[in-house]
């Protein structure tokens, strides 16, 4: 079993652009309920691969996606 990376949730109000296809997009990480969460648009992720995914309609790597690290 490949073990999993592990990454630390960038800072509260943090924002990442990606343009996809032409469009462009904002990642904003937020805290809902005292979890950190990542909000795209009006909707809020557990991940930025999550976000990433309603994006690109496949699997995608969102801490590369949003160049997080």
């Amino acid at each position: 079993m490949a073990k999993r990376a592990e990454h630390v949730a960038p800072k509260i109000g943090s924002q990442f652009e990606k343009k996809y296809r032409g469009k462009q997009y904002v990642l904003t990480v937020i805290s809902e309920g005292g979890q950190t969460m990542f909000r795209l648009g009006k909707s809020s992720y557990r991940s930025p691969s999550a976000a990433a995914k309603t994006i690109t309609g496949g699997e995608v790597n969102g801490w590369k996606f949003w160049s997080i690290d």
